[in-house]
């Protein structure tokens, strides 16, 4: 019963992206035939201009652009502004720091004890995975709650950290 309950909910689920990908694919067209609709008309009006005119409507934006350029570049270097640039430290009020972005206070220390069940636990997943029989297990461990490994190697390296400066 269990997986025909998920089998029904995989068609659903199916059939409701099925529905999104068709109404996003009519979209697609409909936006494709309207470029091709404006591009028709652009091209219609541009054949009838004369090949000299064409030269010129070329010539003349290629002009209107470099001297656009040119003239930014000119008034740069011939505004003499003092610039002053310093760097300021950043100060963040203390409500608006969230509970894990804070420092660690005395309260927030690994002790011996935890260190020693985080090593027990890296241990049983070494051992699952390089079972046959435990690689299914340890797939399930480590993929469904993502960060997991990092974190206890955050921890044992927090440890070790805290522990060489005592």
């Amino acid at each position: 019963m269990f997986f025909s309950l998920k089998h029904k909910k995989n068609q659903k689920q199916h059939s409701q992206n099925l529905k999104t990908n068709k109404v996003a694919a009519m979209w697609a067209i409909r936006c494709i035939h309207a470029q091709f609709k404006v591009a028709s008309l652009l091209q219609a009006k541009s054949e009838k201009l004369s090949l000299n005119t064409k030269r010129l409507i070329v010539v003349a934006f290629s002009v209107i652009s470099f001297s656009s350029c040119v003239y930014l570049v000119v008034k740069s270097s011939l505004v003499n502004q003092n610039i002053d640039l310093s760097i300021a430290a950043i100060e963040v009020p203390e409500h608006i720091l969230q509970n894990e972005d804070k420092p660690l206070g005395p309260s927030k220390r690994v002790s011996k004890s935890e260190f020693e069940k985080v090593k027990k636990f890296r241990a049983y997943l070494d051992s699952l995975a390089t079972s046959n029989s435990g690689r299914r297990i340890y797939d399930s461990i480590v993929k469904y709650p993502p960060g997991l490994i990092d974190s206890l190697v955050f921890i044992e390296n927090f440890y070790k950290s805290h522990s060489s400066n005592k």
